[in-house]
């Protein structure tokens, strides 16, 4: 389980430095991404990184987004519990 947080526009020079760090980090955020079995991603519309300002409303948006993948979390976790129940043993040569 991972988390995907929304790109912005940068509009000023501390959002721009930002940014740059964003840019930086893309890459190993798409790797972890493309690993994790389920994807949380919060609507945080127009809130960026470095606003915190708005950090109640993005914790909000984290806890809505989390109780919304409760669902696909169980089925993860049930599905991952089979494969270990019904799983082959390994054969020793």
């Amino acid at each position: 389980v991972t988390y995907d947080l929304s790109k912005f526009q940068p509009r000023n020079i501390k959002a721009t430095l930002n940014q740059a760090i964003y840019i930086q980090s893309e890459a190993l955020s798409q790797q972890e991404l493309s690993r994790a079995s389920l994807v949380i991603r919060p609507q945080l519309g127009d809130i960026s990184a470095i606003d915190l300002t708005r950090s109640a409303e993005c914790i909000d948006a984290g806890i809505l987004a989390a109780r919304r993948a409760i669902p696909s979390i169980k089925r993860l976790l049930i599905d991952r519990h089979m494969d270990l129940i019904f799983a082959r043993p390994a054969v020793k040569a």
